[in-house]
């Protein structure tokens, strides 16, 4: 029989884990995104802990952007990045691509911590 964590658990771990995030990114660790969301789905267990895994990875990249946004650096540094991307009229196609990587940072670590706990606790 399967245990079903709650919801809130997930949900809280997942916002934890976006902040720590959000310090790395803060202090140079760009990084710190896939130990992030491998820790975040070896400890807890399902589908769900990858979701979040994920999307703990997209929502602290989206806060650094933020702030780099309120601080005004961000519209440049768009605008020269999706010109070098080849996409010169769109500065926000550069934001999304970022907040996608930061996604897949999160969810090759959660994809990663999940096959370990199940290589080393599988279910009966």
């Amino acid at each position: 029989m399967r245990v079903r964590q709650p919801s809130w658990l997930v949900a809280g771990s997942g916002l934890l884990a976006a902040a720590t995030i959000w310090a790395g990114l803060q202090a140079g660790l760009w990084w710190l995104a896939v130990p992030t969301g491998f820790l975040l789905a070896f400890l807890l267990r399902g589908r769900r802990s990858l979701l979040a895994a994920g999307l703990a990875g997209a929502l602290g990249w989206v806060l650094a952007l933020l702030l780099l946004a309120a601080a005004g650096n961000v519209g440049r540094t768009s605008a020269v990045l999706s010109g070098i991307l080849g996409v010169a009229g769109f500065p926000l196609f550069a934001a999304l691509l970022t907040v996608l990587f930061g996604a897949l940072l999160g969810l090759s670590g959660g994809w990663l911590g999940g096959s370990l706990r199940r290589l080393l606790r599988p279910t009966r």
